[in-house]
């Protein structure tokens, strides 16, 4: 199992690429970036399914070092994700997301998240 601190990187990683509207276009919709190979759908699985976001929330915050305003965005980030699931589906075009107001609002969202953390390396 992760360790919580390694947990709360990677976690973070991620949002910095929900939050990166450069790369999203890039390697989304140009597979711009060399060997780089990602999608909404990808991104989306690492959060949820591959860093589990809900488990960390739901018990291994506190030993992250995370506060109670961090904790409090990661799930404001985490519903307006949820909330997007319901509208675009599980395959969304990608170009027609990018340019969505509910997509821009969570990549501002997840600006804003990240904002309450120290940076981390970028990915």
């Amino acid at each position: 199992m992760m360790q919580p601190i390694d947990w709360k990187t990677r976690l973070l990683e991620t949002v910095q690429l929900i939050a990166d509207q450069t790369y999203q276009k890039d390697v989304w919709l140009r597979g711009a970036r060399g060997q780089q190979i990602s999608s909404w759908e990808e991104v989306i699985c690492q959060l949820f399914d591959d860093y589990d976001l809900d488990g960390f929330l739901q018990g291994n915050w506190r030993q992250a070092g995370i506060s109670q305003v961090q904790y409090d965005k990661l799930v404001e980030l985490r519903d307006a994700l949820n909330a997007s699931l319901a509208v675009f589906g599980n395959a969304p075009d990608p170009a027609a997301m990018l340019n969505s107001p509910i997509w821009q609002r969570i990549r501002k969202l997840a600006r804003e998240t990240l904002s309450y953390f120290e940076p981390v390396e970028a990915v």
